[in-house]
């Protein structure tokens, strides 16, 4: 296999050190401009898997817009690698901007949900409601886990009754 198919089988079998390992030894010179946008997304990946956030952050930064059909997929792991620095104003933030312009369905869930939980720890409730509900209006699939997640807020609020009513509604 060509290096940076033989990386993304790797990271495909979750083995991101080895993947890394073998990213770094292939030599820009001999690669398409394509071929190494392609293979700082592969580093990008492992990073994240290997607990370092900043330098995928940094990595992601640096690829703005250079592959348009994962653009999406970049803005979220950026936003995913701020929330891993704990830099929560910055994911929220991120994740918020990431909303606004993203069509993708299954990426704006997860950033919905990450989202709604980066406010329930910042303690921004009313925010955290107001997020499960555009979720639970776009994809009522999720309506049952959005019921139980809504639930949890309302008795972080204390506000048992709301929860209870909440709860009530999954059965």
């Amino acid at each position: 296999l060509p290096p940076v198919e033989r990386i993304a089988e790797l990271i495909q079998q979750e083995r991101y050190k080895e993947a890394y390992k073998l990213a770094g030894k292939i030599a820009g010179p001999e690669l398409t401009a394509d071929s190494r946008t392609y293979l700082s997304y592969q580093q990008a990946l492992c990073e994240r898997a290997l607990n370092r956030p900043e330098k995928a952050y940094a990595r992601l930064k640096r690829l703005d817009d250079r592959l348009a059909p994962i653009e999406d997929y970049r803005r979220f792991w950026m936003a995913g690698a701020l929330e891993a620095m704990d830099d929560p104003a910055a994911a929220i933030s991120a994740y918020e901007d990431f909303l606004i312009s993203s069509p993708h369905a299954a990426l704006g869930d997860s950033a919905h949900l990450r989202l709604a939980e980066l406010y329930v720890a910042g303690k921004q409730y009313d925010h955290a409601l107001k997020t499960y509900q555009r979720l639970r209006q776009r994809t009522p699939a999720l309506t049952p886990e959005l019921f139980h997640r809504t639930a949890a807020v309302y008795d972080l609020q204390r506000d048992h009754g709301a929860a209870r009513t909440q709860r009530l509604q999954l059965i």
